[in-house]
C-alpha cells in the first residue's frame, strides 16, 4: 500500500504546473457563475474545494478505465461478496503510514440523497473527507444519525422550518444536540442565535452546470498527461502471493493513485495557491435539490 506513496508524490509534483493551470481555469469559470457570485466567500471556497477534488478524482479513474470491473459472487441472502483487508507485519513502524494517511481522501466521493418537503424535493449531499482543514470523519459523533438524518436535518434548517415543528421530518433530538459539533465541522453556522446551513446549496440544474465545467477540466487534464498517467498506473500494480488467485485485476490497482488527488491539493496549498488564508474547518461538501416528479 505504501510502496506507491513517494512515487505518487513525485508524479504529482512533476505534472503539478500543468494540472494546476487547468484547475485554476476551471475554478475561475465556476466562480463567475451568477449563482456562485451570490454565495458567501466561505461557501464559494467550499464549492471550489469540492470542484478541485471532483475533477482530480474523475481524471484518476481514467488510469484504470480500460480494466474490466470484477464480478463478485452473489450471496444467498442478497447482495454480493466483497472481502478486503490491510496486513501489517509485526513491529511495523506506523510513521510512514500516518504520513501517507494525510494524503488520502477517506472513502472517495460520497453521494447520498433523501426526499424532503413531504416527498416533493429530492435533496442530494455530495462529500469528500480529507484531513486538510477538514474532518476526515465528520460523521464520527454518530454514523447512524449522520447518514440517516443529516439531509432532512440540513433541509429543515435551509428551508427555515423550526426544529420544534419538524412534523414528518424524523429528526432525532440527539442529532439536534450535535449542532455545536456541526458548527465546528463547518456544516452549520449561526446567525442571530439561529442555526444556518454553511455549505453551498444549489438547485440541481446549477449543480449540473458546475459538473459540466468539472468534467471539461478532467478531460483537459486527460489530454495533457493522460498517457503518462496510464503508464504510471500500470507500473504501480500491487503484487500478490501466488496462492491468492481470485484477487480481481482492477483491485490490484486500487492503491496505484490513492494519494494522487491530495498530493496535488497539498502542493497547491503549500504554495499558497489554494485555500489561502483559510483558518476554519472547510469541508468539500455540496448540497443540491430538485422538485421530485410524482
Amino acid at each position: 500500500m505504501l510502496k506507491g506513496f513517494k512515487p505518487q508524490l513525485d508524479f504529482a509534483h512533476k505534472h503539478f504546473s500543468v494540472i494546476w493551470s487547468i484547475l485554476e481555469k476551471m475554478s475561475a469559470g465556476i466562480s463567475e457563475m451568477p449563482f456562485v457570485c451570490k454565495m458567501s466567500g466561505e461557501e464559494r471556497t467550499k464549492l471550489d474545494r469540492y470542484a478541485v477534488l471532483k475533477a482530480l478524482q474523475d481524471f484518476r479513474y481514467y488510469g484504470t478505465g480500460k480494466i474490466e470491473p470484477p464480478k463478485f459472487p452473489e450471496r444467498r441472502d442478497g447482495g454480493r461478496w466483497l472481502a478486503q483487508a490491510i496486513a501489517f507485519e509485526a513491529g511495523y513502524d506506523m510513521k510512514e503510514y500516518n504520513e501517507a494517511a494525510e494524503y488520502q481522501i477517506h472513502g472517495g466521493h460520497r453521494s447520498t440523497y433523501a426526499l424532503a418537503a413531504g416527498g416533493t424535493r429530492r435533496v442530494s449531499l455530495y462529500e469528500f473527507d480529507t484531513t486538510l482543514l477538514d474532518s476526515p470523519h465528520r460523521y464520527a459523533f454518530s454514523t447512524e444519525l449522520y447518514f440517516k438524518h443529516i439531509i432532512p436535518f440540513l433541509w429543515c434548517i435551509y428551508a427555515d422550518i423550526p426544529l420544534d415543528e419538524r412534523i414528518g421530518y424524523d429528526i432525532p433530538d440527539e442529532l439536534i444536540s450535535h449542532i455545536p459539533t456541526l458548527e465546528k465541522l463547518g456544516m452549520l453556522g449561526n446567525v442571530n442565535n439561529k442555526p444556518c446551513v454553511k455549505i453551498p446549496i444549489l438547485k440541481n440544474e446549477e449543480y449540473e452546470q458546475v459538473c459540466a465545467v468539472i468534467r471539461s477540466a478532467a478531460e483537459e487534464i486527460k489530454s495533457a498527461i493522460g498517457e503518462d498517467f496510464s503508464e504510471f498506473i500500470l507500473s504501480q500494480k500491487t503484487p500478490v502471493p501466488r496462492h491468492l488467485t481470485s484477487v480481481p485485476e482492477l483491485y490490484r490497482y486500487q492503491d496505484a493513485a490513492s494519494y494522487f488527488e491530495m498530493a496535488i491539493v497539498r502542493e497547491a496549498y503549500e504554495k499558497g495557491l489554494h485555500l489561502k488564508d483559510v483558518d476554519y474547518c472547510c469541508p468539500p461538501v455540496v448540497m443540491s435539490w430538485k422538485n421530485e416528479e410524482k
